[in-house]
């Protein structure tokens, strides 16, 4: 029996250690595509929940991993109808939610929407005769959002705002709404409980900082910051992604 001392059996140790392979921490356990082809997949779901989901999955992804999902749309053609009319929408956004800006400062909080007062209809809930008179309530209804920014994917053009969670300011005007975020800063996350086609709906949303071009309230300023975004994202579009469809023009 031959002996090896205690100093050969750790040199034995180390260079099994050093020899075997190493499981980078940064090695996923999929490949690291497989969730956007997971969503571009339920985006043609049967179910509306599954393609909302999906799309909000896809519009919240880093910008840096539009190229992965460039690859998925080549490899998916032709595209289901949801597909190719979600696209764009999503590829324009992404790009735009890491596109530098001028921000005020100091720093304001931003949620990227445009909103009005609406008055709706409700009627009086202890009355049980269904013959109450309709009661007239003000409301904040989402009439806009800004592509780039964190309310675009979740809010929808129409939504009535109903409060903010964890603030006890009522939300009866569109001036109220910055009133109830208090003092939230740029990338704190707030929730919003919305009324979206009669059901009731909470979403958290990352709050971004107020662009300087905002600032003076000026609309030929904001539409200018939103004309040179939109034609920044258009352009991206067109060099990556657009011809994947194959469009044509009759």
């Amino acid at each position: 029996m031959t002996y090896k001392s205690p100093l050969s059996l750790l040199m034995i140790l180390l260079f099994t250690l050093v020899a075997a392979p190493v499981q980078s921490q940064n090695t996923p356990s999929t490949r690291p595509a497989d969730d956007l082809r997971a969503w571009f997949k339920q985006l043609s779901d049967p179910s509306q929940d599954v393609r909302d989901k999906a799309r909000i999955q896809l519009m919240t992804m880093s910008r840096a991993r539009l190229p992965a999902l460039k690859s998925i749309v080549a490899e998916t053609r032709p595209l289901s109808a949801a597909q190719a009319v979600e696209l764009q929408q999503i590829v324009e956004h992404v790009f735009l939610s890491g596109q530098e800006y001028f921000a005020e400062q100091p720093a304001r909080a931003f949620m990227g929407v445009e909103m009005a007062n609406v008055s709706i209809p409700e009627f009086e809930s202890n009355d049980i005769s269904g013959k109450a008179e309709n009661l007239t309530l003000q409301r904040v209804m989402i009439t806009g959002r800004l592509p780039g920014f964190a309310a675009f994917p979740v809010l929808r053009d129409g939504d009535i705002v109903l409060a903010v969670v964890g603030s006890n300011i009522q939300l009866g005007d569109r001036d109220s709404l910055p009133r109830a975020l208090g003092g939230a800063v740029p990338g704190e996350t707030i929730e919003l409980d919305i009324q979206r086609a009669g059901k009731l709906m909470r979403f958290p949303i990352r709050l971004s900082r107020r662009p300087i071009a905002l600032r003076s309230g000026s609309k030929e300023e904001k539409d200018k910051f939103v004309e040179e975004r939109d034609e920044a994202a258009s352009k991206y579009w067109e060099a990556n992604f657009a011809k994947l469809l194959d469009q044509h023009t009759l």
